[in-house]
Order: C-alpha cells, then structure tokens, then sequence
C-alpha cells in the first residue's frame, strides 16, 4: 500500500473536513481505567474531550472521531519530545482501500474505515486496535488493511454526526472474538448508503 497525498502539500479541504486547534494532546478529560479519549456519546467540540490539534488534516471525522474515542488513555500522552510515543497520522491506501492509522501509545495503533452513511447525515466507522508491528507491515504492504480491520482487537463500529454544536460520536456496536465483521464493511467494498440508521448491537 502507498500514503495519500502528502498533507504538506495537499491537504484535505472541503465540507466535512475540519482543523481542530485546541493545543495537544487532552488527557485529563479521560476516566483513567476507560478506554478512549471520550466515552461514546461525547459531543465533539474544539475544546471537549475529543480535542486534540490535528494539523496534518489527513483523517476526516468519520473515522477521526471514533478512533479517537477508541484510543487507550495513555500516560506517557503526558510526555513530550523523544519521550512520548511517535505522533502518526496516515492514509493507507487509495479509493474504496483507504484506511487511515492513528498511534495509540508506543506500541499500538488505532485503525479505521468509513463504511457508510444514512441520508439524515450520520455517518459510520469501523475501527480496530492493531500493534505497531502490525501497521509498520501494513504501511510496507505485507499486510492488507481488510485482514487488520477483521482481526484486529476491539474491533467496533460507531457512528459519527459532524453537525456543527450537534456534532458527537457514539457507539452501535462491538464484534466479539465469534463475531466476524461483515464483509461489505471490509476493503475493497464501497461506501454503503445506508437506508435508515443501523441498529445497536
């Protein structure tokens, strides 16, 4: 698999996309014990639990916001410099391939997927908890995004409202280690637009 575009030269931009400016890394917004930045249902504001400076503009907010709220409170986010883990942000792959990366600490990484969306303007995630071996293999292309994303852990579907103050992130669902994800949430399926919003799980 090959990066997008490089963002330095050729950002996102558009509607649904968005900047965020708040300074760094929030932590202290987390319930330590929690997993994610946010428990689901967090609205999404500049300066809410979500937050979180994202110069880069590489991830729209589906998936942005539910790999965010999938992210593992971290301590060592409260360092800086060569002591915190490697900041990543990346588009894998390109069309109906594209999964982005996020870091998760120094030894995870956060991957995702927009699988759809309803006509109301809800949109849907899927995301999974891989080790950073896992993505480093995924970048160098002997791993597919499709076997991540289906074995991956915490493997979990959410929805995404980017609407302005009614913007928030929530969980529909989670796929237990039986559970397979369904195939046409996988790459290389399209986007399903879905009739009406799906059901939780």
């Amino acid at each position: 698999m090959t990066d997008g575009d490089d963002p330095a030269t050729a950002a996102p931009s558009g509607p649904g996309w968005k900047v965020h400016r708040a300074e760094g890394p929030q932590p202290f917004v987390v319930n330590p014990g929690m997993v994610g930045a946010g428990d689901d249902g967090t609205p999404i504001t500049e300066s809410g639990p979500l937050a979180e400076d994202e110069p880069e503009g590489i991830i729209p907010p589906s998936p942005l916001w539910a790999m965010k709220v999938c992210r593992h409170f971290q301590w060592s986010h409260l360092l800086t410099g060569d002591d915190g883990p490697s900041r990543i942000r990346r588009q894998l792959g390109s069309g109906d391939d594209t999964v982005y990366v996020m870091d998760d600490g120094h030894h995870h990484c956060i991957v995702g997927r927009h699988i759809g969306q309803t006509g109301d303007g809800c949109s849907y995630s899927l995301v999974a908890r891989v080790s950073r071996a896992q993505y480093e293999a995924l970048a160098g292309g002997s791993a597919s995004a499709r076997d991540l994303l289906a074995q991956g852990k915490g493997r979990a579907l959410y929805g995404v409202v980017d609407d302005g103050p009614a913007s928030n992130v929530f969980l529909v669902g989670t796929f237990g280690t039986a559970t397979p994800v369904p195939d046409d949430y996988l790459p290389p399926h399209p986007p399903i637009d879905f009739p009406s919003d799906l059901d939780e799980f």
